[in-house]
């Protein structure tokens, strides 16, 4: 019995790219894969970038979301003087600035990000150079890997799947897989986000580089890491540690990540023996596949509890309605300020 999954970073493709992805068959996705809450990012059609823009995703997934959410704004030029009380809403996971490629308007200079003098959360780091610099600035950034950098690796993955591994930043050599894993044991790593960012078959067939990159991940991310749990890459403390209580200490996520008094009753529970093969009509994704397919794992998400209500039960949903909701965030709660003192109500 686990501490509640956090995937933090997911992309749901709605509004305007619904072909690819949606809120429902996602957050479906999470749970049968052992996940209670997502973080969900901003570069949809139109990109997250107001309160309205906020609402009204949350308003989407308002009696359509399976497990608990909260949404990213997108921190650019064009909201840049708003950001501070965007990120304060309810149900905003933080501001995502996009670095290394473009997003139109999402695409934010170097200046920006140097100028807001907050926390950094680094996503989906796939170097070793780049683990590297960041183990000698913990004081000032947090540090987030994916599954597919842990568990696919180049040429091998290329020669096999093709466009199907292809992602961004793309996965690597072995050599830089190696330094991945060395800064999970090591405890620069803070936390696993799938990156899950679906796109149709038929995109994934374009020549490269027409092809776009992304692929589905929020349901597999707990099944492959417990298969590296079983492999002996990590303990099961630590995976709770990158996946439960990490996001949860990082975003200052209210009554999650522990299972204690007073926190939310959110579980994922596993069988650590059961051996299945991941297969793509497993795959609740609008998309339906997965770069795993046919691989055999041992570890799997049988049931998923979220605030106490059981959503999958025997590696099925139960037949409840929709139970999501918005994730609370200690930072916008109107308790902090009575719990600080030195903060004025």
């Amino acid at each position: 019995m686990l501490p509640g999954v956090i995937d933090s970073q997911v992309h749901f493709r709605e509004p305007g790219l619904m072909h690819k992805e949606n809120l429902e068959a996602g957050t479906r996705g999470a749970v049968l894969g052992g996940i209670t809450a997502i973080f969900e990012m901003p570069n949809t059609a139109p990109l997250t970038l107001s309160a309205a823009d906020l609402q009204a995703k949350l308003d989407a997934a308002k009696g359509r979301a399976w497990c608990d959410h909260a949404f990213y704004i997108g921190g650019s030029a064009v909201d840049a003087e708003q950001l501070a009380a965007l990120e304060n809403l309810p149900g905003c996971a933080g501001v995502k600035i996009f670095m290394g490629s473009s997003f139109g308007d999402l695409l934010a200079d170097e200046e920006l990000a140097a100028e807001t003098g907050r926390r950094l959360h680094i996503l989906h780091v796939s170097t070793a150079e780049e683990m590297a610099l960041l183990a000698a600035h913990k004081r000032r950034v947090t540090v987030e890997v994916t599954p597919h950098h842990l568990t696919l690796c180049a040429p091998d993955c290329y020669e096999r799947l093709g466009s199907l591994a292809q992602m961004s930043p793309p996965v690597r050599e072995r050599r830089h897989q190696e330094a991945l894993w060395q800064a999970i044991r090591d405890g620069v790593v803070d936390v696993i986000g799938s990156d899950h960012a679906p796109h149709t078959l038929d995109e994934k067939a374009k020549p490269y580089p027409q092809s776009p990159s992304g692929m589905t991940g929020v349901q597999t991310l707990l099944p492959l890491m417990l298969d590296h749990i079983h492999a002996g890459r990590l303990s099961l403390q630590r995976l709770v540690d990158l996946t439960s209580a990490g996001p949860a200490r990082i975003f200052g996520i209210e009554g999650k990540g522990r299972i204690a008094l007073g926190y939310d009753a959110d579980l994922s529970i596993v069988d650590l023996r059961a051996r299945r093969i991941i297969r793509n009509d497993w795959i609740a994704s609008v998309s339906r596949w997965t770069p795993y397919d046919g691989l055999a794992v041992t570890g799997w998400p049988i049931h998923t509890v979220v605030r106490g209500h059981c959503i999958v039960q025997d590696e099925t949903l139960t037949g409840t309605l929709p139970q999501g909701r918005p994730l609370r965030f200690l930072e916008t709660s109107p308790l902090v300020p009575f719990l600080n003192p030195d903060k004025s109500p």
